[in-house]
C-alpha cells in the first residue's frame, strides 16, 4: 500500500468546537481536548501522565449547563459538529485545495439566547447586536485610567443579587455568599468550570440571612425554602495590572494609578470584534441605546442572556488574493501547524538576501507588501517600498525562501497596537487600538479606544502585549587562572594536569567527585611541581562508559549507534589541543569571550573530558580546544547522509562552567546560514536540549553530573538533532507524523533547511575559522566533497522540489560547486608539489 493511502487525514474536531452527540442532539457541549492538541504532548511536560492521553479517534467534551457537567470522552464517530469559532486573523485551510491557506478577515454569527432569570428564549439573533453583560468577568480585559493602559487581574470585591421564590431580592458580598451558601461550580478539570458566581446559578442558603452580611432590596426578607437564583452582579473593586502609559509611544510619563480601583473610575476597551469572541455559555446583553432604561445607580437594566447555541460564518482572504464571503465555519479546516515560511496578502515582508541580520539592522533591508502567494510553487508576488518607505514599486515574483515576515511589523487582525500619531493626547486613549483591516498598500485600519476607526501605515503602529515582560541579562565572569593549594596564581597552560589516576578515570568515564579530596592530595604530593605537557596529557586511550548509582538503571555513555556513518578524513585528528603559537586564537571571533575562572577541580574534570573525546568521537565529529582556553571547546559536526543537512558543517562553541559537571556546559550554535536550521538550533545560537537544561525534558534526559559528558552531548546532536525529518522535533509536532498536514509541512521545512545548509557550507568554506581550516579543506577534498558536488545537480532536478526552492537553490549550488572545485584544484596542486619534493628528496639521497 502506498504512503499516500496510509496517510492519516486531518482531524475532524478541534478544541473549542461546539458539538452534540448523534444520539442526543439536544445536548450541547464544547470539545475540551483532542488527541492532536500540542499541550497534550508529553514532551511539553516532564511530569505528564501518559494515561491522560487520548486515542487518535477520541475527543473530550465538556457539557454546557449550570453548573457544567464533568467532561467525558467519546469516539469521534459519536460526535456531530455544530459550530467552530474563529477570530479575525485566524489561519484556515481551503476546503478543497490542501496546499492553500487563508486568513479570516471578518466573522459574523447568529445565536440562540436564554434569559438567565427564566425560561424565555430568543432565537437566531445577530451577534453583532450583543455585548458582554459583565466585562469585569473577562480576566485579562483591557482597561484605561489616567492615561494608563492595563489588564484586569481580578475582581477583588463584588456584590451578588439573589432572587428567591418569594420574590424577595437581596444583595450580598461574593465572599460572604460563598461562606453562607452552597454553590455548584462544576468539576475542577472542566474547561467550562466557573471560577466565580454568575447569574443563572442556583444557590442554597440558610432560611434567614444575617443582616450584617446582606442588604435586602425588597420589603420582604423571606428566603422561602432557601433556594435562590443569582440574577445580577456588581463589581465594587478591580485589581488591575497597569502595563504602560503614553510614554510607550514617546509621550510624557504619567503617575501610576493604584492597583485596586473603583470600576466607575476606569474605561473598558470594548472591542469592535467583541461578538467574535463570544462562546456558548457567555453572559450577554443587547448593546445599549439612548432609550435603554437604567437603574438608580446607572447600571443597565436590560435582561441578561446566556448564549446556548451559535452559528458562525467567516469571510476568508486566501493566499492567492481571492476572497470568499459567508463561509460556514464548519466547512473550514484548521491547520495542525502553520508552515513558518508561509505568508499571506497584506503581510509586511523583508528580503533577507541570505544574510543573518540582527533586528536592529532590519531597516537597512528592502521592505515590501505581499500581494498574493502561490503556496504549491512556493512563490509570492511582492510590491517593494522605496528607500524612504513612501512609494510602492511594481509587483515582482519572489521565492518564499528569499523573503520572510518582517519581525518588527508582524501584525494580524485583532492585534492590539499603540498609535504614535496620538501620543500627545494621553486621556483620549486614541493612542491604543486594535487592527481591524489589513490593506495591500501597507496600511492598517485601527479601531481606537475612543470608538473611532483610523487608517495608519504599518510603521506608525507598535504591536503591544500588556502581559509581556523584559528579558533578564546573563553575565559571565572571567579570570586568567586559578589558585593552587599554596595560594599561587597558576596558568593552566604552564602546569601539568594529567595523572595516571585521572587517565584511568577518563577510561572508566567516571565524573564522580566523591574521591576529589584524595585525588587532590595525591596530585599535590606527587605532581604539583612538574611542567605540563598538554599533548601528553590528552593522549590517553580507552572508552567512556559510566554506571548509575546503586538501585538505578545503568546509564551507558553515548550509544555510538546513534551516530550516522560519515567519511573518515585521512590525517585529521578527531580531537586536538590547538597550539596558539602556530594558530593564534582571535577572541573577537568567539561567542564565549570571557574564560571561566579556572580551579584545580575544574581542571581535573577537563582532562577527563579531553581523554574521552580523544578516543571516543564517532566519524563526522571533530573537536578543538586551546592551550590558553581549556574551558572552551569548538565542535565541528558534519550533517549525516540521508538528511537535509548532509555534508554541511555545524559548529558549536562549548564552555565549561566553574562548577562543572554539577552544572551542564553552555553551548552556542555558530550559525552562518541566514536562518533557523532546526527546531533545536535557534537562529540566535541557542541550543535547546533537555541535556543542557535549555528544554524541560524528562528527568532521565536531563544533565546528570555523575554520568553526562561532552561526548554524549555531541553524539546526541549528530544523531538526534540533525535528523531526516527535523520538522517533527518541534515540541508537540511528533504526533503529526503520518498526517497530510504534517507530511506537507515537513517537506517544505526540509526544502528550506537544505538551502540554508548549503548556504552555511559556502560561508564556512569562504571564511573558515583558522583552527578548523585544515579539517574543513580535508573533508571537502578527501572526504565528502565529490559526493556533494555529484548530488547537487540531482537535487536541482528532483521533481519534488518546488519552483520557489529551486530559485533559491541554484545560485547557492553554483557558488558551492565553484568553491569545491577550487578546493579540489588547490589540493591536487599541493599533492603534485609534494610528490615533486618527495622525488627530489629521494634523488638527493641516492
Amino acid at each position: 500500500m502506498s504512503n499516500r493511502a496510509t496517510r492519516r487525514a486531518g482531524p475532524r474536531f478541534h478544541s473549542e468546537d461546539l458539538v452534540t452527540l448523534a444520539a442526543t442532539p439536544d445536548r450541547v457541549g464544547i470539545i475540551s481536548r483532542t488527541h492532536h492538541d500540542p499541550d497534550d504532548d508529553e514532551d511539553l511536560d516532564p511530569n505528564y501522565d501518559p494515561a491522560f492521553n487520548l486515542a487518535p479517534d477520541d475527543v473530550e467534551i465538556s457539557w454546557t449547563g449550570n453548573p457544567p457537567a464533568a467532561p467525558q470522552i467519546y469516539k469521534e464517530s459519536e460526535v456531530v459538529l455544530l459550530d467552530r469559532y474563529f477570530l479575525p486573523g485566524d489561519i484556515v485551510l481551503h476546503p478543497t485545495n490542501p496546499t492553500m491557506s487563508g486568513t479570516v478577515i471578518e466573522v459574523e454569527g447568529r445565536a440562540d439566547l436564554k434569559d438567565v432569570r427564566g425560561s424565555a428564549t430568543l432565537d437566531d439573533v445577530d451577534m453583532a447586536l450583543l455585548e458582554f453583560k459583565y466585562p469585569f468577568l473577562s480576566v485579562g480585559g483591557i482597561l484605561f485610567k489616567d492615561g494608563w493602559c492595563g489588564r484586569l487581574h481580578d475582581v477583588s470585591k463584588c456584590k451578588v443579587q439573589i432572587m428567591f421564590s418569594t420574590g424577595a431580592v437581596c444583595e450580598i458580598n461574593e465572599a460572604d455568599l460563598e461562606m453562607h451558601a452552597h454553590i455548584e461550580f462544576g468539576d475542577e478539570h472542566n474547561s467550562l468550570s466557573l471560577d466565580r458566581v454568575q447569574p443563572g446559578l442556583i444557590v442554597r442558603v440558610r432560611r434567614t440571612f444575617h443582616d450584617h452580611v446582606t442588604r435586602w432590596l425588597t420589603d420582604s426578607r423571606s428566603t422561602g425554602s432557601g433556594v435562590g437564583l443569582i440574577i445580577d452582579l456588581h463589581a465594587e473593586q478591580l485589581d488591575v495590572d497597569w502595563a504602560f502609559d503614553t510614554a510607550a509611544v514617546n509621550g510624557p510619563p504619567l503617575s501610576l494609578p493604584d492597583q485596586l480601583v473603583d470600576p466607575q473610575a476606569v474605561k473598558y476597551f470594548r472591542s469592535s470584534l467583541e461578538h467574535a469572541t463570544m462562546f456558548v455559555g457567555n453572559l450577554v446583553q443587547f448593546r445599549a441605546h439612548a432609550d435603554t432604561p437604567r437603574l438608580a445607580d446607572g447600571r443597565d437594566a436590560t435582561p441578561c442572556y446566556r448564549l446556548v447555541k451559535t452559528r458562525t460564518f467567516a469571510t476568508v482572504r486566501w493566499q492567492d488574493g481571492t476572497v470568499q464571503h459567508g463561509m460556514r465555519a464548519t466547512e473550514l479546516k484548521i491547520p495542525l501547524a502553520v508552515d513558518e515560511t508561509a505568508l499571506w496578502p497584506g503581510d509586511i515582508c523583508w528580503n533577507r538576501q541570505g544574510q543573518l541580520q540582527d533586528l536592529e539592522d532590519a531597516n537597512d533591508l528592502t521592505v515590501g507588501v505581499v500581494q498574493s502567494v502561490d503556496p504549491a510553487r512556493r512563490l509570492a508576488i511582492v510590491r517593494w517600498f522605496d528607500a524612504a518607505w513612501e512609494q510602492l514599486g511594481v509587483p515582482e515574483t519572489c521565492s518564499l525562501y528569499q523573503i520572510s515576515s518582517h519581525p518588527n511589523f508582524t501584525m494580524d487582525l485583532a492585534d492590539r497596537v499603540l498609535v504614535a500619531a496620538h501620543k500627545e493626547s494621553p486621556r483620549s486613549y486614541a493612542w491604543f487600538g486594535e487592527v481591524v483591516r489589513i490593506a495591500l498598500d501597507g496600511t492598517r485600519d485601527v479601531f481606537l479606544a475612543n470608538g473611532q476607526t483610523e487608517t495608519h501605515r504599518f510603521d506608525q503602529l507598535t504591536l503591544v502585549d500588556p502581559t509581556e515582560m523584559g528579558p533578564l541579562d546573563d553575565e559571565l565572569g572571567s579570570e586568567d587562572g586559578f589558585l593552587d593549594e599554596d595560594g599561587n596564581m597558576v596558568d593552566p597552560s604552564d602546569e601539568e594536569w594529567m595523572t595516571d589516576d585521572d587517565e584511568a578515570a577518563a577510561r572508566s568515564g567516571s565524573n564522580d567527585d566523591d574521591d576529589e579530596e584524595e585525588e587532590e592530595r595525591v596530585s599535590r604530593d606527587d605532581d604539583a611541581d612538574e611542567p605540563m605537557d598538554v599533548d601528553a596529557a590528552t593522549s590517553t586511550t580507552g572508552t567512556t562508559t559510566t554506571a548509575a548509582g546503586d538501585g538505578a538503571e545503568p546509564d551507558v555513555e553515548p550509544d555510538l549507534a546513534l551516530a550516522p556513518a560519515a567519511p573518515v578524513i585521512p590525517g585529521e585528528e578527531p580531537f586536538d589541543v590547538v597550539d596558539e603559537d602556530d594558530t593564534p586564537l582571535d577572541p573577537a571571533t568567539l561567542h564565549f569571550k570571557d574564560a571561566t575562572p579556572m580551579t584545580a577541580a575544574l581542571l581535573r574534570q577537563i582532562r577527563k573530558q579531553h581523554a574521552a573525546l580523544r578516543t571516543g568521537l564517532p566519524h563526522g565529529i571533530y573537536v578543538r580546544t586551546f592551550s590558553s582556553r581549556l574551558d572552551l571547546l569548538v565542535a565541528l559536526v558534519f550533517g549525516p547522509d540521508d538528511t537535509p543537512y548532509a555534508g554541511a558543517p555545524f559548529l558549536f562553541e562549548i564552555q565549561l562552567p566553574a562548577d562543572y559537571p554539577r552544572t551542564p556546559p553552555s553551548v552556542y550554535f555558530m550559525n552562518r546560514s541566514g536562518g533557523r536550521m532546526n527546531p533545536n538550533l535557534h537562529e540566535d545560537g541557542k541550543v535547546c536540549l533537555s541535556l543542557l537544561g535549555t528544554w524541560h525534558g524528562k528527568s532521565y534526559e536531563s544533565w546528570n553530573p555523575s554520568t553526562s559528558t561532552i561526548l554524549q552531548l555531541l553524539v546526541s546532536i549528530q544523531g538526534l538533532v540533525l535528523v531526516k525529518h527535523p520538522y517533527f522535533l518541534e515540541p508537540g509536532y511528533g504526533k503529526y507524523q503520518g498526517t497530510s498536514d504534517g507530511t506537507q509541512n515537513s517537506r517544505m521545512y526540509n526544502e528550506r533547511v537544505r538551502i540554508l545548509s548549503l548556504k552555511g557550507t559556502v560561508a564556512y568554506l569562504e571564511r573558515p575559522p583558522s583552527y578548523l581550516k585544515s579539517t574543513l579543506d580535508a573533508y571537502y577534498t578527501r572526504g565528502a566533497g565529490k559526493d556533494l558536488m555529484d548530488s547537487i545537480p540531482r537535487e536541482l532536478e528532483d521533481p519534488s522540489w518546488t519552483e520557489g526552492a529551486k530559485v533559491m537553490m541554484r545560485p547557492v549550488a553554483e557558488k558551492l560547486v565553484r568553491k569545491l572545485k577550487a578546493l579540489a584544484e588547490e589540493a591536487a596542486k599541493a599533492d603534485e608539489e609534494e610528490e615533486v619534493r618527495a622525488a627530489a628528496d629521494e634523488s638527493g639521497e641516492q
